[in-house]
């Protein structure tokens, strides 16, 4: 949810100040708000620190020129991405991110036309203008910081400290503990421990050295130049998320010495595709296990599930299996994760990270692995880097990238040419036609006559295996249908960021089981963003396109989604609200009504509401739709019964 001045149980008013003060600028009303309003473009926002970046601490505000409101998306999940996802709306000029830090699940991104206003009492949000496109995520402080000046879980071991901040609204978060050192002139090192609601922080000038703790410590020096590492790690140590981060050198997965190895505590040698001190938080948990003896049993449990994509072992014999977008937390004394399965070559494909800015050069669907994308990129003569994300199955291959990875989540694989070499692709001749899978027999509809729009969910919230299964719910439910011109005719819509109405009512894949059900599995899914209300008001169109035919049973429209509403398309045109989940259940309520308008009459909508998942909200459409079903996963064909139960009654 998008915060309000109001509610928000925030650090700090003065952190903006801090930003501004400590650089020595005074902050002037117009830099941050507004010029002349000329042809509804308001003049960019200028760089209000002179060589640091021209990022602002606050919330714009606009009267009625939101362009898009892009809620928990994986796409758009940092102050960076907003602005390039302004950079790529024509109509965006200006644009507001909000994240919680104490929620990683709540962010969203805000993209204006024009703003009258920046309320800089939202100090969880930052802001910026289209213009600032070539500048860096900003600190809220006056720090530099380099890969290796924060240390997490540690804490500096002194025999006095020269101040102790605790619950201080001016030093509540990693960034400004650090501010609080450089501002100190006998400052050296200090120490932030996040026990939330509670923070404390303490600056030191004489230490004895540094004291392994738990992971809501965290440490550094006041010059962020050398920094003292207190012990060999498997992988940089990574800033925490309130604190600036800059590009950091991929991690590996090995330990950097025998020193390392020896400090498990079974003493059991890690492959090259295993990471020590390293736990996978985040996503979901397939199953968790107690009593196995090692990291390779727990890898081999892991290639029992079929989602499985990643595991977690404890050495004190606890095993996670999980999918979804989990995250690799590192310094975990004990711990150890790797992949389902090892890559071709752990120098050449890394997991959790992506090489970002240059150039796309291409962007390649139904990509099976990421040794695939990699093969990819040696063959064409332009690509340099390369990255593949599982869940999508979409492989991108760039030039001119960044020299040093960004920290991404699990789905997400990368890598240079130069370290991919040696790939090849698995064949070179032509892709086979996709082989569907078998379909039990349905239940035979008793009323001959239908118009039946599916409504599929094709966004980054839906993964190639949940989109293996909406595929198949989809030809599962119409083996209950006689399909042909003068029966039942299956129309098909696809949402993303993107709309498409892939057919009509009167197109061929309409009219005949066979092409229906090819043309269904030969679907994709494009990722970004879940603009769900933009696909029920493309079925709107659809329905009022087609006449009723005469001794019609049902029209009837399925919206099958995993990802919540996140964007807006189409929702401003149509009339509804600039918010996705409150355009989606406008757009919904309509489509059940008709193109009259009027509920009860002969061109109602019977609308279905197929929930893959638990991230859509149950009450979408205020519980008014005509039937809800959440999708078995383990047995798609029963699904489709209960569906076909109520449509054909």
């Amino acid at each position: 949810m998008w915060p309000s001045s109001k509610g928000l149980t925030i650090c700090v008013i003065a952190s903006s100040a801090l930003f501004l003060s400590a650089q020595g600028k005074e902050l002037r009303h117009r830099d941050l708000i507004v010029g002349d309003i000329i042809d509804d473009i308001v003049d960019p926002i200028v760089d209000i620190i002179d060589g640091v970046s021209c990022f602002v601490v606050g919330l714009l505000s606009s009267d009625d020129a939101l362009v898009a409101l892009i809620e928990a998306d994986a796409e758009v999940s940092t102050a960076a991405l907003c602005l390039e996802a302004c950079s790529k709306e024509t109509d965006c000029n200006f644009w507001s991110f909000y994240e919680n830090p104490a929620d990683e699940d709540d962010y969203c991104c805000k993209l204006f036309s024009t703003v009258v206003s920046l309320d800089v009492s939202v100090t969880l949000s930052l802001s910026g203008s289209k213009s600032c496109a070539a500048t860096p995520e900003p600190t809220m402080s006056p720090v530099v910081v380099k890969e290796d000046c924060y240390m997490t879980s540690y804490k500096v071991d002194a025999d006095a400290t020269l101040e102790v901040y605790s619950d201080d609204s001016s030093a509540c978060t990693v960034e400004q503990c650090h501010a609080k050192c450089v501002a100190h002139a006998s400052c050296r090192y200090w120490t932030f421990h996040d026990d939330s609601p509670s923070t404390l922080c303490k600056l030191y000038d004489v230490i004895n050295g540094f004291k392994e703790k738990g992971i809501a410590f965290t440490t550094g020096p006041k010059v962020c130049t050398d920094a003292p590492t207190p012990s060999p790690t498997n992988a940089p140590t990574r800033v925490p998320t309130n604190a600036p981060v800059e590009d950091t050198p991929l991690p590996t997965r090995s330990p950097t010495s025998e020193e390392e190895e020896e400090e498990d505590d079974d003493d059991e040698p890690v492959n090259a595709c295993q990471a020590a001190r390293v736990e996978y938080k985040g996503g979901k948990t397939i199953k968790s296990l107690s009593g196995i003896p090692s990291s390779l049993a727990c890898a081999e449990a892991c290639l029992e599930y079929e989602e499985c994509t990643g595991w977690t072992w404890k050495s004190d014999g606890k095993c996670w299996l999980l999918k979804k977008n989990f995250k690799a937390k590192n310094g975990r004394t004990g711990y150890f994760s790797g992949p389902r399965e090892c890559p071709k070559d752990v120098a050449c494909e890394v997991q959790f990270a992506e090489y970002t800015g240059g150039k796309d050069i291409a962007r390649i669907n139904d990509v099976k692995s990421a040794a695939e994308c990699a093969a990819k990129c040696i063959i064409n003569g332009d690509c340099e880097t390369w990255t593949w994300r599982s869940d999508k199955e979409l492989c991108t291959l760039r030039k001119d990238t960044k020299s040093s990875s960004k920290s991404r989540h699990a789905y997400f694989f990368t890598g240079t040419k130069e370290d991919c070499a040696e790939y090849e692709l698995p064949s070179t001749g032509p892709t086979p036609a996709p082989t569907l899978s078998p379909l039990t027999d349905g239940d035979d509809c008793d009323y001959p006559i239908n118009d039946v729009l599916f409504i599929l969910d094709g966004s980054g919230s839906t993964d190639s295996k949940e989109w293996r299964d909406i595929r198949r719910f989809v030809r599962q439910l119409s083996t209950s249908f006689d399909v042909s011109s003068s029966t039942t005719r299956l129309g098909a819509v696809r949402f993303s960021t993107e709309i498409d109405i892939d057919w009509t009512f009167d197109d061929d894949r309409a009219l005949d089981w066979d092409l229906f059900q090819s043309s269904v599995g030969a679907l994709t899914a494009d990722g970004a963003g879940s603009a769900t209300g933009g696909g029920l008001i493309a079925a709107q169109d659809v329905f009022d396109d087609s006449s009723i035919r005469e001794g019609t049973h049902k029209r009837v429209a399925i919206l099958i989604s995993s990802g919540k509403p996140n964007k807006i398309t189409d929702c401003k045109d149509a009339g509804y609200s600039k918010n996705g989940k409150k355009c989606a259940k406008e757009a919904g309520l309509d489509l059940r009504k008709g193109a009259d308008g009027i509920e009860g009459t002969e061109d109602d909508v019977f609308l279905v509401h197929v929930r893959v998942g638990k991230v859509v909200p149950r009450s979408l459409f205020g519980r008014k739709e005509d039937l809800f079903v959440q999708l078995n996963e383990d047995d798609v064909a029963a699904s489709a019964s209960l569906v076909i139960g109520e449509i054909c009654t």
